[in-house]
């Protein structure tokens, strides 16, 4: 994931596991997954990734849908939150 600001994520592009894995918490459906977040840094190098297994969300926030400014590329007002516990973190450089 991008970090565009310091302490800014990006999700990606494709969104289909997080909206899957929302809908069968909801549905209660076995709801446990593994999160893997890798860091793309500033300089467009890969940072760590840090792999967080066993995970349930504890609460989403979705950014809101109308956009500000076209031009800002990480626009601060367009921020994401996913919460989530986990029982094991993995870190890989």
């Amino acid at each position: 994931m991008p970090v565009c600001r310091p302490g800014a994520l990006e999700m990606t592009d494709e969104r289909n596991a997080l909206c899957t894995w929302i809908n069968e918490t909801v549905m209660g459906k076995p709801w446990r997954r593994t999160v893997a977040i890798t860091a793309l840094l500033l300089d467009g190098t890969i940072g760590e990734t840090w792999i967080f297994n066993n995970c349930a969300i504890r609460s989403y926030t979705m950014p809101p849908l109308t956009a500000g400014n076209p031009q800002d590329s990480c626009p601060s007002d367009l921020t994401e939150e996913l919460r989530f516990t986990y029982s094991e973190v993995i870190i890989r450089p």
